[in-house]
Formats: C-alpha cells, sequence, structure tokens
C-alpha cells in the first residue's frame, strides 16, 4: 500500500510539470492589430501562435475598396475649328480607330495649320495618352495645346486632370483655375476643383465647391465627391447622405456602383450589417464583374453568419479574376478565415502569376503555408522572400519567419542560422532575439542565451520583454535566484502593465514550487488568477490547485479552481485530470466512482497520449484502493502500453503484481 501512495505523490508532481511546460510557452502569443470590420485570420494551432509579427501586418480584414475614387471626366471639345482634316482624325476617335486618328492627329501638328487647330489634336493626343495611363505624355501634350492657344478651354482641362494623374495637386488646380475662367458655366470644372482640393487636404475647401456645384446642377458626381470629403471628415451621417442621393441620381454607371460600395463600407464600419449588405449586393448588382465587390459582400456574409452564401461570392470573385493582386491577397485571407486553406493557398499563387517573386505576397503566401504545416515548402518561400526583398526589414522577417518555422520543426540548428541572420539584420528586434536565445538553449548553448539577454538590458533596461525571457530562461536552467531577481525587477518596473505583473507573479509561483514552498507559490498564484487573459488566469488556476494538493490541503479547497480552469476550457484534459486526483485525495466511495467518471472521460478519446498514460495509472491507483487488483493491473498495463517510460504505472503494476501472487 506505502508503493501506490509513494507514486500517487509522484503523479501530482508531474501534473505540476506538464502545466508548467504550458506556461512557458506563454510569450509566444501575438496581438493582432484592430481594423475595419475586425474579422480575426484564423489558422492551425501553430498559425495562432505566430506572434505579432506578422509579414502583412493585416492580420484582420477590411473591404478591398476602402477608399475608391469616381474617375474624373475627361472632356472632349464639342466645338471644332473649321478644318476638315482634323475633323477626319476626330471622326477616326469617335469611332474607335484609335491608331489611325493618332497618327492624324501628330500629323496635324507638324503641319502648317492654324495653332487652334494644332492646339485641338494635342488635346486628343493628351486625352488618348492619359487614358492609357502615360501620365507624363499626357501632360506634355496639353502643355504644348496651351501654348498654341492659351485660350483652350479643353487643353486647361484636360491638363489638370493629367496633373492629378501625376500628383500634382497644386500645378492641377492653377491649371484648373485658368479653365474655369475660360467656361465658368461648366460643372465638370467645379467637380474636378473639389476632387483636386480633396486630393490636397483642402477639406474645407472642397466641401464649399462641391456644394456650389451641386446648387447649380444635380450632377451625381459632384455628391459623390462630397461624400468622399465629409467620410474624410468623419461626418458620416453627411457622408451616407450625399452617396445616397449620387446612388439614387445616377442609378447605373461608375458613379452608382462605387457609391453604394461606400454606402457598404459606411455601414459595415458603423455595426450595421444588414444595410452593408443590402448595399454591396446592390454595388455587385451594378458591377458584376467587379472582383472587389463579391469580395467585399462575402466579408459581409460571413460576419453575419451566411457562410455558404460567403464561399460562392469568392468563388466567384477568383473567377472572374483581377488585374490588381492584392484582390486576390484579400479573397485568400477570407477563404482562410473560413477553413478553405487549399482555395486561399490557390489564389495567392495567382496573385503570385500577376506579381510574380512579390514580397508582400511571398510573405503572406509563406504564412498560410505555415497554417497548414505545409513546412517544406513554407521554408522555400521564405527563402525566396530573403532574396528578392529589396528592404532590409523585409529580409530580417523573413529570416525571422524562417527561423520560427525550423524551430517548430526541432530543427535548431537551421534556426539558430536563420535567426542569427535575422538579428544581425535588425539588432533593436526583441522578438528575434528571444527567438535567437531559445535555439540557443535547445543546442546547448544556454550560456549564449544569456550572454544575449544581459546585453540587450545593458543596452535598454526597460525591455519588459527580454526582461520576461531571461527570468523564464533561468527558471528552466533551475537558476532560481537570478530567476526571482529578474521577476521581481518586473514586478516592480515603473513601467511594467498588468499583464507583466500577473506573469511575473505565475512565474514567482512556479519558482516557488520547484523550492517545495507551496504556501508562497500558492500567494503568487493567487495574485495571478487576478488577469483577465484566459490563458494564463486557466494555468495559474490549475497551478494552484496543484500547490494545494502538494501542500496536502483539503480536497473541498481544489475543487472552485479546478470547476473554473473547467469553465474556461471544458475540453482541456488537464483540468479534468486534476479534478479526478482532487477527489481521490478525498477518498470515499462516491468521490472515487466520480474522479473514475473523469478518468474514464479522458481516456475514451485519447488527445494527448502522456496525459491518458497519466490517467489510467490514476484510474489502477483508485482501482487498488477499493481492492480491485486485476482491474488495477489492466489499467497500469494499459499506462504503459501507452507510455513505457510510464515509471509510475511501471512500479504500480510491479507492486499489484506482487500482491496477486502472493495471494
Amino acid at each position: 500500500m506505502a508503493r501506490i501512495t509513494e507514486i500517487a505523490e509522484a503523479t501530482e508532481e508531474g501534473g505540476y510539470a506538464y502545466r508548467q511546460g504550458a506556461s512557458r510557452r506563454h510569450f509566444a502569443l501575438y496581438a493582432a492589430a484592430v481594423l475595419v470590420l475586425a474579422l480575426a485570420i484564423g489558422g492551425g494551432a501553430y498559425f495562432l501562435l505566430w506572434k505579432k509579427k506578422e509579414t502583412l501586418e493585416q492580420a484582420r480584414l477590411k473591404p478591398a475598396t476602402e477608399w475608391e475614387e469616381a474617375s474624373s471626366r475627361k472632356m472632349a471639345p464639342d466645338q471644332l475649328p473649321q478644318d476638315s482634316e482634323l475633323r477626319q482624325a476626330v471622326d477616326l476617335y469617335n469611332r474607335g480607330y484609335l491608331k489611325p486618328a493618332q497618327a492624324a492627329f501628330h500629323q496635324l501638328v507638324e503641319s502648317a495649320k492654324p495653332n487652334d487647330v494644332k492646339s485641338m489634336a494635342l488635346v486628343y493626343l493628351g486625352i488618348m495618352a492619359d487614358d492609357e495611363g502615360k501620365f507624363n505624355l499626357a501632360a506634355d501634350f496639353l502643355e504644348r495645346a496651351v501654348r498654341f492657344d492659351p485660350n483652350n478651354f479643353y487643353a486647361h482641362y484636360n491638363l489638370a486632370i493629367a496633373l492629378r494623374h501625376k500628383g500634382m495637386y497644386k500645378e492641377a488646380l492653377e491649371a484648373l483655375e485658368k479653365a474655369q475662367k475660360l467656361r465658368p458655366d461648366l460643372i465638370e470644372p467645379q467637380n474636378l476643383k473639389g476632387q483636386l482640393q480633396y486630393q490636397n487636404q483642402d477639406l474645407k475647401g472642397a466641401e464649399e465647391t462641391l456644394k456650389k456645384a451641386i446648387e447649380t446642377t444635380k450632377d451625381p458626381l459632384a455628391y459623390y465627391n462630397l461624400g468622399m470629403v465629409y467620410k474624410k471628415e468623419g461626418k458620416f451621417a453627411e457622408a451616407k447622405s450625399a452617396f445616397l442621393d449620387a446612388l439614387n441620381l445616377a442609378s447605373a454607371g461608375e458613379i452608382a456602383w462605387k457609391a453604394a460600395t461606400q454606402l457598404g463600407m459606411l455601414h459595415a464600419t458603423q455595426g450595421d450589417l444588414p444595410n452593408a449588405k443590402y448595399y454591396f449586393e446592390r454595388a455587385v448588382a451594378l458591377a458584376p464583374t467587379n472582383a472587389k465587390y463579391h469580395y467585399n459582400l462575402a466579408l459581409v456574409l460571413h460576419q453575419l453568419g451566411e457562410n455558404e452564401r460567403a464561399l460562392r461570392e469568392l468563388e466567384e470573385a477568383l473567377r472572374l479574376g483581377s488585374d490588381n493582386p492584392q484582390t486576390y491577397m484579400y479573397v485568400a485571407r477570407l477563404l482562410a478565415e473560413l477553413g478553405r486553406k487549399e482555395q486561399a493557398e490557390a489564389a495567392l499563387r495567382r496573385a503570385l502569376d500577376e506579381a510574380p517573386r512579390d514580397p508582400v505576397i511571398l510573405a503572406q503566401l509563406g504564412d498560410m503555408l505555415v497554417a497548414q504545416g505545409k513546412w517544406a515548402q513554407a521554408i522555400r518561400v521564405f527563402k525566396e522572400l530573403y532574396e528578392v526583398s529589396p528592404k532590409t526589414l523585409e529580409k530580417q522577417q523573413a529570416m525571422y519567419n524562417l527561423g520560427k518555422v525550423y524551430l517548430e520543426l526541432r530543427d535548431f540548428r537551421n534556426a539558430e542560422a536563420a535567426l542569427e541572420t535575422a538579428y544581425r539584420l535588425d539588432m533593436t528586434n526583441e522578438d528575434t532575439l528571444v527567438l535567437l536565445a531559445k535555439a540557443y538553449t535547445e543546442t546547448g548553448q544556454a550560456h549564449k542565451a544569456i550572454t544575449l539577454f544581459k546585453e540587450a538590458l545593458r543596452l535598454n533596461p526597460d525591455n519588459l520583454k527580454v526582461l520576461r525571457a531571461q527570468a523564464e530562461l533561468y527558471l528552466q536552467l533551475g537558476e532560481l535566484t537570478e530567476a526571482e531577481s529578474s521577476l521581481k525587477r518586473l514586478m516592480e518596473h515603473p513601467n511594467r502593465r498588468n499583464e507583466d505583473t500577473y506573469y511575473a507573479a505565475q512565474m514567482l509561483g512556479d519558482l516557488y514550487m520547484k523550492r517545495r514552498a507551496y504556501d508562497t507559490a500558492m500567494q503568487y498564484y493567487e495574485k495571478a488568477a487576478q488577469t483577465t487573459d484566459a490563458n494564463l488566469k486557466y494555468n495559474t488556476l490549475l497551478a494552484q490547485a496543484e500547490a494545494m494538493l502538494l501542500a496536502e490541503k483539503p480536497a473541498q479547497l481544489v475543487y472552485p479552481l479546478v470547476t473554473q480552469a473547467i469553465a474556461l476550457r471544458p475540453a482541456a484534459d488537464e483540468a479534468r485530470l486534476l479534478y479526478a486526483r482532487a477527489l481521490a485525495r478525498e477518498g470515499s466511495i462516491s468521490a472515487q466512482e466520480r474522479a473514475l467518471e473523469e478518468l474514464q472521460a479522458i481516456t475514451a478519446e485519447i488527445r494527448s497520449v502522456p496525459l491518458a498514460s497519466k490517467a489510467y495509472t490514476l484510474m489502477g491507483i483508485i482501482f487498488y484502493k477499493q481492492g480491485l487488483l486485476n482491474r488495477s493491473l489492466e489499467a497500469f498495463n494499459r499506462a504503459l502500453e501507452l507510455d513505457p517510460a510510464n515509471g509510475e504505472a511501471f512500479q504500480n503494476r510491479r507492486a499489484v503484481a506482487a500482491r496477486l501472487e502472493s495471494g
């Protein structure tokens, strides 16, 4: 009987060691930035531990068209000089014969025609170059048109558009003012002026200009641009009203679908998902071939729980394709959130087809492969990312992520090499330093890790993340005095956060558990249990219960702690094993039966082989105490089948076998 009691106590200490291992992994949890619509990216368990240093820094999803501006209206002349060759060239342009039209306009410019004819030919050449995205060339043509005819309204107006496309908003406004003086009766210059003032951060001026334009004529573009101004000013009610007017007045076309999209985004950011869905549906109906709009609708459908329809919208977005790789990246993240990791990966591959070796896409693909546990592919991607990235910080991030993959694979030598490279590229990156120290520790070079921490803290004594990691390493190495000193520095640091205080309290509890000072450990655990971090609280509650059992406190004091832990993680086997141990400690027949129920639940579906082996060991101990020696022997045999290194089960089986042999 003495043998069984000794092994039962060893089982309790084994439970503490298991819990402490979970505690050491706390620092790997990441905090994601809060962006529009606040949808967390999903992934495998390791992906959730991929820390805050995500390569995209867009761990949360947002609409693909957050700031979508309507195009400026280019204005072809409605009155032409009396010249038959010019009219023939314009007729070719209007019928879509652009190459012959360009040749004809160039011929006119080089001819001996009057300046007003040459000026108009250059206006058309400028419009065509702008349509092709050749903004410098467009500006050159239009500036020449102005020189030939300073009174050519169309030259000044279209020059303002070309300069706007070049980002030269101040110069564009100057050109536009000249156009307005020539044709003050037209609405187009007022609209364009409002857009330029908006882009030049003159929101008050833009608001005044666009309001005057609306007084002159109820133009949908003016309402749309006014909505953009209101939105940037934070006047969301006014913005919604302006976009709604634009949508109703336009009813179809570019202004209508962009206004519907803006209304969808405004409602979404204010949490009004049904109305967001309605307007995104209208945008899709008005522009059914726009892949981004299908993505936006899918995003809101997902938030509303309509995941099957969301997937159909994403599939349609992928079918339509896009000339913008970013759209595929958005689609990929939402597909990952919906659990369609293979489709998400395929979407990113399509993004890479559009922009081969793009560092941002490669970074997201690497994270996606990590989420699927495709380690070999992830390694190749991060190595490629390191090679193609033009920026030092991008290279650093690639090596950092590569090091994390190698750590996950327990390839510590390669992890060390990758993290050393990352650290050389950015010696201020505390996350890299902490992981490099872990790699050194795993390769038997703990002295290097300690040196790293000491040097980092010498340069910056206020680096609390490094201080935490240093304390954890000392505790892992059994250097308890140094660990205690680091943890108390952390608890007393003026820059500490509540999270730091609770973490230090938990680790101090672990430290005093190693010293077998259970009462002191319980005091620290009681403080740590005040945390709002569910993971930290869960581990602390188990540790506190463990300390009570080891201090031989009444089992009734343990139950409330374990019950709270189970409430935090109902499917967690370690909490139920601890509950069973407390029941076994109580010792009554009813408590033993309840303990057996908990243990049978753990062993019915084995999620952790070591834990299940411990459950069978405790089951064998209870059967032994009940005098059921054969069932006890069976339980110990099962424990050893699962874990042949389970010394407790081995010793207990010998004791039971000897008892059976002696009769």
